[in-house]
């Protein structure tokens, strides 16, 4: 497990949660909000209905963890109030045992600790025209959509429940139809900043200063990947970012735990490293991503006041980090990620600044590089990424330095490419190699 402790959300239900990172979902929206504040396990499984859910309760939310999850958001429905076939190849649950079996999960996750909150999401709406150009069915009508979404909100009323109506949260807003679906039944970005925000309008205080001492974890068990660095890794959810086309790519085979500082340079990521990846841990990461150089590669200031880092203190520090993260596990595989080029005249246009060049940029980058040879772990090269793409610097920033959606995917792009090319790793952490959770 990756320190340190934080509160853990899970999100549960079918393909709205599994695609909930993609497109700038609003999975991805909470991951950014509450970044360094608790972290998000995704266990979204497509096409699921509440009967299938129900079948896995015991796996997904064992009762014997030392600590619980601190928030659980559901949602199942939208399969469920599919209309029945003859064949009964459809899947349909009848609303009785929807109901059923609703009341099942929710008793479940009540059972796991008083601590425990729920918030239980309704079907939304469906753009019926849509779904019969995109998709070809006529299996999903709003009539049966409002009949599933009445039912879970009076089963939560009755257990004292969360509840969001997203069949009336979506139609307040204008012309939902049309903007809120990508194919009448799955979310827009207009669709999933809905559901973002009805969520955190619902959601109660959690308290984060609740001590966590002992493993906790939701099932089943999967691959740790973590993400570590400064505010590139910090927002890398936010605006398709790359941590967020990580976890949409993995969702169902590995967890994203996020452990990005804004801010942070070099220095500061050595002092923590005993706390962020402690050695005595059972379960240690298979992969570790890291991102530092950026604001340790800023001008120095005469009185020592800016994040810089001299570039000699500054790969001594990342050898720190390397031999402390090979030392976890002689499986815990490693990727260094240079700084990135930046856009000098858009950076003091928009953030008044000039301290950093790519001039320097470059040295860092080439020092991280050369210390990762030397090493044997692997490094990708930012500088000479970004420098493949046409337009680089007016298209992959938004303010000269943090990445727009055309920079975070070209890195992502680029870690992918190194993980399916690093055919050293046995086994294989490419996405396609692993196994998809209850295939």
């Amino acid at each position: 497990m990756v320190g340190p402790r934080r509160p853990h959300f899970v999100l549960f239900g079918s393909s709205i949660v599994e695609f909930s990172y993609g497109n700038e979902g609003w999975g991805a929206t909470l991951a950014h909000i509450y970044a360094r504040k608790a972290d998000i396990f995704l266990r979204g499984y497509r096409s699921w209905n509440s009967r299938q859910a129900v079948q896995v309760l015991d796996q997904v939310f064992p009762k014997d963890e030392a600590v619980q999850p601190s928030l659980v958001i559901v949602y199942f429905g939208g399969n469920d109030s599919v209309r029945p076939q003859p064949g009964g190849l459809s899947s349909h649950v009848p609303l009785f045992e929807y109901v059923e079996n609703m009341r099942k999960i929710a008793i479940h996750l009540k059972s796991l600790s008083e601590k425990t909150r729920i918030i239980f999401l309704t079907s939304p709406p469906v753009n019926e025209a849509q779904i019969l150009t995109m998709l070809g069915t006529k299996g999903r009508t709003n009539e049966w959509c409002q009949k599933y979404a009445d039912a879970c909100v009076n089963l939560c009323r009755e257990m004292g429940i969360k509840a969001i109506d997203l069949c009336a949260a979506f139609k307040q807003q204008h012309e939902w139809a049309t903007t809120c679906f990508t194919d009448g039944i799955h979310l827009t970005p207009v669709g999933s900043k809905i559901v973002a925000k009805e969520i955190l309008k619902a959601s109660e205080p959690v308290d984060l200063r609740r001590s966590v001492e002992l493993e906790t974890m939701v099932g089943p068990r999967r691959p740790h990947f973590v993400l570590f660095g400064s505010s590139i890794v910090e927002y890398s959810f936010n605006q398709e970012g790359w941590g967020a086309i990580l976890a949409d790519i993995y969702a169902r085979k590995a967890d994203i735990f996020l452990r990005g500082y804004a801010g942070w340079n070099s220095r500061h990521a050595v002092e923590v490293l005993d706390q962020v990846f402690p050695k005595d841990e059972p379960v240690q990461p298979s992969l570790v991503i890291v991102y530092f150089g950026g604001n340790d590669s800023v001008s120095p200031h005469p009185r020592g006041l800016s994040s810089h880092v001299p570039l000699s203190e500054y790969v001594e520090n990342m050898r720190k980090i390397a031999i402390h993260l090979k030392s976890l596990s002689e499986k815990t595989r490693i990727i260094f990620l240079t700084t990135p080029p930046v856009n000098e005249a858009q950076m003091l246009e928009i953030l008044g600044v000039e301290d950093r060049t790519n001039e320097r940029c470059q040295k860092y980058a080439d020092a991280c590089v050369r210390m990762c040879q030397e090493m044997g772990i692997k490094a990708i090269n930012l500088c000479a990424a970004f420098k493949q793409q046409h337009d680089w610097s007016t298209s992959c920033f938004t303010d000269g330095i943090h990445l727009s959606a055309v920079g975070s995917k070209i890195m992502a792009k680029e870690i992918l490419k190194v993980i399916k090319e690093a055919h050293d790793w046995k086994p294989s952490l490419h996405w396609e190699s692993l196994p998809t959770e209850f295939a």
